[in-house]
């Protein structure tokens, strides 16, 4: 992986400030009685994972983007119930052409599998449109917000190592 000036010299900023706190840690910890050792060793620490960690964005931001996720669900579920009526109102157009196919021979699954087929039609090049489009917002998307320091969503992989100079 190639870093960046700025990813690497934040990643020697994040060393130094490490090493630094480890280092007035260890010596506070030596000053310590054993009462108050054991004291805080007898103390309960909860975990979460990184995903429900401690994160400025999701603090920040966390209520409106879930207001903006049900808003776009809603308009969604609107635009299912639009085209649902939509194919309603063809099929119900096409009443006669399906009468005379009926009258003529065809099967029920023979007018089901063309009423399916045309219905496909216009489904997948509407999906691989709205993919195309999400593919092509995603980076305009990224270009327009503002760059995010946190540790969730950092681009650097950060993780515990023993290995420090």
């Amino acid at each position: 992986m190639v870093f960046r000036s700025s990813q690497s010299r934040f990643l020697g900023e994040c060393r130094a400030l490490y090493q630094t706190s480890m280092r007035d840690y260890w010596q506070n910890v030596e000053k310590l009685s054993p009462h108050t050792i054991s004291e805080l060793l007898s103390r309960s620490m909860g975990l979460d994972t990184l995903d429900r960690g401690v994160s400025v964005v999701r603090d920040r931001y966390g209520d409106v983007l879930k207001l903006l996720m049900a808003s776009v669900s809603l308009l969604v579920l609107i635009v299912c119930a639009n085209v649902g009526g939509l194919l309603l109102a063809r099929a119900a157009a096409r009443e006669q052409e399906i009468a005379v196919r009926l009258a003529v021979g065809a099967t029920r699954m023979r007018l089901v599998r063309q009423v399916l087929a045309e219905s496909l039609l216009l489904a997948v090049p509407g999906a691989m449109g709205g993919f195309v489009i999400a593919l092509a917002g995603m980076p305009a998307a990224s270009r327009v917000l503002p760059p995010i320091r946190d540790v969730s969503t950092s681009l650097v992989a950060l993780s515990l190592d023993a290995n420090i100079n």
